[in-house]
């Protein structure tokens, strides 16, 4: 049956996606409750931001290894491999009753989460580029979906069995997602590049990425992005459980929201519109609208919070679908086909370590002042517009043509 299946690359796409939303609903049923969770056992503010950056701290060092091994023995190897380190990691979070026992579950677990820029490169692989936006979109969608249901069963768990339940049900999970994958995942891969070095730290790698004109400014914009992003998350966490008196299964179902409103428009929306309007011009937008939306938080008042707080989620989350994939597409048109995992890889590293300075800096800024966190996540957006804003005019056709031309030795870590 196994081999019946991967030869069948019509059902790439879906058995990928598929795996992939097993894979991040078992990370949105965590997420959500994981800052209570470290109060609950005494955590600090600063050890809420440090227990939820560590797991990207561990992304910011092993993505672009999985993506370089990706481009080197297939994509296949690389998504079992990581996904079984999830499987494991989860589990021995059911043991994590200290704030040292959960800091190693979850950096276990961000070993495991660098299979994303194989899964991104393996969407390449099987897409055509005019039709790789809306492709790379429905991974966020899939990720949306993860948070739709992840989010209330984990609010669900936590509240009535408690956090080892949690660590059981999502293990359980990954071990499902493994199975799957192993059984129905095809090779995407048809020239693998067994020169693609492969390093701890690829310095050299990011310097020459960063002296690409049209790839530094989209890893800035995606590093930027993700900074304010995760700052928002972790300071409404503790802010509507601490301000607003919001149990755990509400909170669960506000980031459920999120999801939902982040996989419509993931899913439906970025398509149609990337091919009215352009990757480059719905960048900007979502940019402005995330920037707007971090800066009336704060604003809220208690009598309009429900509604209120609704309406600037839901844009929030659109702003989410309308700067994640079009910045993946755009990434994915500047980069040569022979290193789209190993740059793929880098560029999930930069959101890696965004994913970590974020909480980190919410920790710390919710600590002065609950109100700080969404204040300065605004104030960084502005440095996205001065980015994108390199990649208008002629500017972007030329990295293309280049992107498209004859392969170039000076190219392997690009």
């Amino acid at each position: 049956m196994a081999v019946y299946l991967c030869h069948m690359p019509g059902r790439a796409l879906p058995l990928l996606l598929l795996t992939i939303f097993v894979d991040l609903f078992s990370f949105g049923v965590v997420i959500p409750i994981l800052p209570i969770f470290v109060k609950d056992i005494g955590g600090s503010d600063l050890a809420v931001g440090l227990v939820t950056a560590v797991y990207s701290l561990a992304q910011f060092f092993l993505t672009p290894i999985w993506g370089a091994l990706s481009d080197r023995y297939g994509r296949r190897p690389i998504i079992l491999g990581s996904t079984a380190i999830h499987t494991l990691s989860y589990g021995l979070m059911a043991f994590a009753g200290t704030v040292p026992l959960l800091l190693g579950a979850r950096l276990l677990a961000g070993v495991g989460s660098g299979n994303i820029s194989a899964a991104q490169a393996y969407i390449s692989d099987i897409t055509s580029p005019e039709k790789r936006a809306g492709s790379l979109a429905l991974i966020g969608a899939a990720f949306s979906l993860g948070f739709i249901f992840g989010a209330p069963v984990g609010g669900f768990l936590m509240a009535d069995y408690g956090f080892e339940a949690v660590g059981w049900f999502t293990g359980g999970l990954c071990f499902l997602n493994l199975v799957l994958a192993y059984f129905i995942l095809p090779e995407s891969l048809q020239e693998k590049q067994p020169d693609t070095p492969i390093r701890v730290l690829p310095l050299r790698a990011f310097v020459r990425s960063f002296k690409h004109p049209g790839q530094r400014a989209l890893f800035v914009n995606y590093f930027v992005y993700t900074v304010a992003f995760f700052m928002f998350q972790l300071a409404a966490t503790l802010t509507w459980k601490e301000e607003r008196m919001l149990s755990e299964k509400e909170i669960s179902w506000l980031f459920s929201f999120i999801g939902l409103c982040s996989g419509i428009s993931q899913g439906l929306l970025v398509g149609p519109l990337v091919k009215w309007l352009g990757e480059l011009r719905l960048m900007f937008i979502g940019a402005g609208m995330l920037m707007v939306c971090l800066s009336s938080i704060p604003l809220i008042p208690d009598a309009w919070f429900i509604p209120a707080e609704l309406i600037v989620l839901f844009f929030i989350a659109l702003a989410n679908g309308l700067m994640i994939a079009p910045g993946l597409s755009l990434l994915s048109k500047i980069t040569r086909s022979e290193v789209q995992g190993s740059t793929m890889g880098l560029y999930q590293s930069t959101g890696a370590s965004a994913r970590f300075f974020g909480p980190l800096m919410a920790g710390v800024f919710y600590g002065i002042s609950h109100e700080v966190p969404y204040y300065v996540g605004a104030v960084l957006l502005l440095i996205n517009f001065w980015m994108l804003g390199g990649l208008r005019g002629r500017r972007l056709g030329v990295y293309m043509a280049r992107a498209r031309g004859p392969k170039r030795s000076d190219q392997k870590a690009d």
